[in-house]
């Protein structure tokens, strides 16, 4: 049987379908990518493409997409659509698994039950009764899902995971970021994947830092819609590594935020890595600058949300914690600042970004730069 391959998109909500096909068609003409077409079902959209597993690695980072699913498509007839899930079990199915057909059809003419209850007779027939239909929890389930829209039926045989969150460009907002260690990406992350447009400041003291820094941002450069990426490079004498005391935090922003052109800030503060002094203090220097705080890990719940500091586990965020707080009777203490924010010598740098780059060249124009 002759596959043809198509990628089901099914973003995290119907009504965003019109932005997550906007987003498709822009992450593949940026990579020069011209043949393709783009069907859009009632909950999801069909993307017929060449280069299927390398565009599925594109939109895996592309946010506001819950799952992509790889698929073979076949005629929406009874018989073609028994042979097509029979295909892909073979493919899929292991010996002694349970396994479960799930039918979701869009077509009047099709009923889901009937044809989930014939593709279980033939797997069934067709394994010499080995495999046994799920029936209990606890043992390995092989699923097929197939989605049946009005002329075309589509059998998945692997589901990748999204990034979620919204769009790239829905709220269509900047905001304005600094980078300038393992955390604070996290919050730059978690803000571009709620439909934010990053504007983003590197802070980095040596070739080495910045370098590791721009690796660090590739995936939410290829989530961007403009090919052209532009950021801002500020080097200073000593580092920000993430035992960084919070007075010399506070600093940094108090240094910033008076300068800043964009209303919205982003501060990576969160009450896990932070004390609610610091958080109080830098909320009230964003409202006496006019502008607007943003803290998407301010709430984070560990035993909910992916987090991680570095290479740190995230067992191990309340000993980061501790290495953050200070000791109450030092609060009052002013710590030296080791070299004064000069930000006369903030560059901006503009590059081009493409998925297609196997070796990020990107860092080299950079760095060749400054």
């Amino acid at each position: 049987m002759q596959e043809n391959i198509k990628l089901l998109i099914f973003p995290v909500s119907r009504y965003l379908i019109d932005f997550i096909k906007i987003s498709i068609k822009n992450i593949l003409l940026k990579n020069k990518i011209k043949n393709f077409k783009v069907i859009s079902e009632n909950d999801f959209l069909v993307l017929e493409v060449r280069d299927y597993l390398q565009v599925s690695q594109w939109l895996r980072n592309c946010s506001g997409i819950k799952r992509i699913g790889i698929s073979v498509s076949t005629s929406v007839q009874i018989r073609d659509i028994l042979d097509m899930i029979e295909y892909v079990a073979d493919r899929t199915i292991y010996s002694k698994n349970q396994f479960k057909i799930n039918v979701f059809s869009e077509n009047p003419n099709i009923i889901s039950r009937d044809i989930e209850f014939m593709a279980t007779g033939l797997i069934l027939e067709k394994f010499n009764k080995k495999l046994t239909p799920f029936r209990t929890h606890g043992t390995a389930v092989t699923n097929i899902y197939c989605f049946i829209s009005k002329s075309h039926c589509y059998v998945i045989y692997k589901f990748i995971e999204g990034a979620g969150g919204l769009p790239s460009r829905y709220i269509k907002k900047k905001i304005f970021c600094v980078y300038y260690n393992d955390y604070s990406i996290n919050s730059i992350e978690k803000i571009s994947t709620y439909g934010f447009i990053p504007q983003i400041l590197i802070i980095y003291s040596n070739r080495n830092s910045l370098t590791k820094y721009l690796k660090d941002l590739r995936h939410i450069f290829l989530n961007m819609e403009n090919k052209r990426i532009s950021v801002k490079l500020l080097k200073i004498a000593f580092s920000f590594d993430n035992n960084v005391s919070h007075l010399n935090e506070l600093n940094l922003f108090q240094s910033i935020i008076p300068f800043i052109d964009i209303p919205d800030v982003l501060i990576p503060f969160s009450f896990y890595t932070h004390p609610l002094y610091a958080v109080e203090k830098i909320i009230n220097l964003c409202f006496q600058n006019r502008k607007i705080p943003w803290l998407p890990l301010l709430f984070l719940d560990i035993n909910k949300d992916e987090f991680v500091i570095g290479n740190n586990e995230i067992s191990n965020i309340f000993q980061i914690k501790n290495r953050f707080y200070p000791h109450p009777k030092s609060r009052n203490k002013k710590e030296k600042f080791s070299d004064r924010i000069n930000l006369r010598n903030i560059k901006n740098v503009s590059f081009i970004m493409t998925s297609s780059n196997i070796r990020p060249n990107y860092i080299d124009n950079i760095l060749n730069s400054i």
